[in-house]
This record gives structure tokens, sequence and C-alpha cells, in this order.
């Protein structure tokens, strides 16, 4: 019966990775929707923008809620900046993981020969998070992974001011195409 209350943990549902028909994140303290989203590239109608727009799923054929864009021998990136430094603990990535296929065993037979059984090619792999501090024009390295296959990730470090930080794709389990649903920061 208490309206804040109900909101407050529906947030923390969100965060958690699960969705809520027709419910966007409005986390009040999740620095990165305040940011301007910029991108080495975009695929198709997959904007950089997507990642913040408060939603971690995407509709059947349509890419409204994730960036995506080709990998090139360099890899992708996409950048969160502000207009102010921000102090920044903590960053959360939701990754695609193929949720568009069949993920789990069934007794369809024809179902089991769609399921790939190992990382699903859309999902990012090795990447890496820089920032870039105040007055600073060279980018500071946060985070490092390799051999990543899990669709949420989060990373907490001693906290950092950052005018901006940067997610570099360098490789995914086997997609042409770098491709993330949400990114949130947290002081």
């Amino acid at each position: 019966q208490d309206k804040s209350r109900l909101e407050e943990l529906r947030q923390v549902l969100l965060r958690d990775d699960q969705t809520i028909k027709n419910l966007k994140n409005s986390d009040p303290k999740d620095l990165a929707r305040s940011a301007k989203v910029t991108a080495s590239a975009v695929h198709q109608d997959a904007k950089p923008e997507a990642v913040i727009n408060g939603l971690v799923r995407d509709l059947p054929g349509a890419w409204l809620n994730r960036w995506m864009a080709p990998m090139s021998p360099a890899g992708a990136w996409i950048e969160l900046s502000w207009d102010q430094p921000q102090k920044i603990s903590h960053i959360q990535i939701t990754f695609d993981t193929g949720f568009q296929r069949q993920l789990a065993l069934t007794s369809s037979d024809h179902q089991n020969a769609k399921i790939i059984r190992e990382p699903q090619p859309e999902t990012v792999k090795d990447y890496r998070i820089t920032y870039t501090a105040p007055g600073k024009s060279e980018a500071a390295e946060l985070v490092r992974v390799r051999g990543n296959y899990q669709r949420l990730n989060r990373h907490t470090f001693p906290a950092v001011e950052a005018r901006s930080i940067r997610l570099h794709v360098e490789a995914t389990n086997g997609s042409d195409t770098a491709r993330i649903f949400e990114i949130r920061c947290y002081g």
C-alpha cells in the first residue's frame, strides 16, 4: 500500500535485470541518465542513446533499446560524458545475450537444434572501461575484462572524478557487431 516503497522496489528489480512491462529505469542515483552519449559507429537504427533510455529488452523485430555498432579491427566504443564532472565508483552494463533465441532446453527437437550451447555470439567477450578526469586529456583505465559471457556485469572501484567514461568493446563471442542494452553509473 506504500506507493513510494513499491516504486523503490520496482526500481531495484529493474537494476537487477528484471523486466516489468512498460516500466523504465527512473533511478535518481543513476548518473548515466543525465549523460550525453556518443559512439564510434551505429548499426542501423540501434542508436547510442538507447543505453540510457531506461529499457533493457527489445521488442521482437526492433532494435530500439540497444546500441549496436560494427566491430572494426580496433573494436567499437560508446562514451558517456557530462557537462559537470561526476564522482563515479560503480558501473553496471547489460549486454545482449541472444534472448531472441530459445536459450533453455525444451522437449522440442526443432528448438533444441537451434540452441547455442556456449557463450552467445552477441555477447561482448573482451572490453575495458576508461575515464577522463577533469583537466586531463588522457584517459585512464578503470576496468579490463576478458572472456565475458554474462549479460549483467557490475564493476565497483575507488571513486573517481570523471567528465566521461568510455566502454571499449574489443571482442564479442562471435558477432560482427558490438551490442549493449544499458549502462548505469553510480557515485
